[in-house]
């Protein structure tokens, strides 16, 4: 079963969003902003402790400098 998943995030507003197949269904408007631009690995399918991998595949990932608005999501998923 082939599934779209986007997940933005705004820091300028904290504000992160989590869509599948361009529809949001899930969202966080009020978080700590602690994010820097460090060292630690982005990590893309798996938990950031190393567990909890992904059972599938990940294909055609893309990533951007700036939060895409959910009709550029919707648009990209085609």
């Amino acid at each position: 079963l082939w599934q779209h998943i986007a997940f933005t995030a705004d820091l300028s507003k904290n504000e992160l969003f989590v869509y599948k197949n361009g529809i949001r269904v899930a969202s966080v408007t009020s978080f700590s902003n602690t994010y820097t631009n460090g060292t630690a690995a982005f990590r893309i399918g798996e938990r950031a402790d190393g567990s909890g991998d992904v059972n599938g595949k990940i294909d055609e990932t893309r990533i951007y400098n700036r939060a895409l608005p959910q009709p550029e999501i919707m648009r990209s998923e085609e």
